[in-house]
């Protein structure tokens, strides 16, 4: 993990380990539909 990067990549990890697996598949589906969608 590079020194430069920023300290909230750290607590995302922590949220996603307090989602539920279901909830995650379901926020990244939505990602990856936006980033489709912008291009």
């Amino acid at each position: 993990m590079p020194k430069g990067q920023p300290r909230h990549g750290r607590r995302l990890r922590e949220v996603e380990a307090m989602l539920p697996s279901e909830e995650m598949q379901h926020l990244k589906q939505l990602v990856a539909d936006a980033v489709q969608n912008r291009h």
